[in-house]
C-alpha cells in the first residue's frame, strides 16, 4: 500500500504488474509444432499440429489454454504418429547387349532403395520373386523382375510389395558400337 506524503510524494516504489504465464505447453514433443495466439500468457490458446508426415491420435487435444494457475488446459501431452510410408526408389529400366556372335549377356543392376520421413531406425531385406537374379546370363528378349521390400521402422514391421520391371534386350551389339 503506497499513501501520499506532505512532500506530495508518494510512500514505496511504485508497483508493477507480470503477465500470468505458464510453461512450454507441450515440452519434448517431437515431429510437431505449436502456434499460440498470446504465447504462453495467461488465456492464450496454443495449438498443436503435426509435421507433414505424421498425424494427430485421436486423444488427447491438440489445443490448450493457459489459466491463471499457471497450467495448461488439459493433462496428457498429444502424440503424433508417423502415417507417410517409406518411399521405394526402384532403378529404371536396364538395356543390355551381347557380344558379338553371344545370344546371352550378364545383366546386374541396383536393388531397390528404401527412405523414410521419419528419424526412427530403417531396415530393409529385399526379397526377389521372379525372374532370374542380378549377374545372370540373360537370353535376347524382355525379362520381368519382381521384388518385395520388407520395411521395419523403429518396431514397427511393414511389407510392400513393389513390381520391379527389368526389360533387358539382349541383342547383338550395333555395329556402330563394335567399331568404337
Amino acid at each position: 500500500m503506497r499513501t501520499c506524503k506532505s512532500n506530495r510524494m508518494w510512500s514505496g516504489t511504485k508497483p508493477s504488474c507480470r503477465p500470468i504465464q505458464c510453461p512450454d505447453p507441450y515440452p519434448n514433443l517431437p515431429d510437431s509444432s505449436t502456434t499460440c495466439t498470446d504465447g504462453r500468457n495467461y488465456n492464450s490458446i496454443c495449438f498443436f499440429t503435426c509435421q507433414p508426415g505424421y498425424s494427430l491420435l485421436s486423444s488427447p487435444s491438440g489445443i490448450r489454454t493457459c489459466r491463471a494457475s499457471r497450467v495448461w488446459t488439459g493433462t496428457a501431452n498429444p502424440v503424433c504418429i508417423d502415417t507417410q510410408r517409406p518411399v521405394i526408389n526402384c532403378p529404371g529400366t536396364i538395356s543390355a547387349y551381347a557380344e558379338s556372335g553371344q545370344t546371352t549377356a550378364t545383366v546386374t543392376w541396383d536393388l531397390p532403395t528404401v527412405t523414410d520421413n521419419s528419424n526412427e531406425a530403417l531396415t530393409t531385406k529385399q526379397v526377389q520373386l521372379e525372374g532370374l537374379p542380378p549377374g545372370a546370363d540373360f537370353s535376347r528378349g524382355s525379362h520381368v523382375i519382381k521384388m518385395k521390400s520388407v520395411i521395419r521402422v523403429g518396431i514397427l514391421l511393414g511389407v510392400h510389395s513393389v513390381l520391379l520391371f527389368k526389360l533387358f534386350s539382349v541383342q547383338p551389339v550395333p555395329s556402330s558400337l563394335a567399331s568404337g
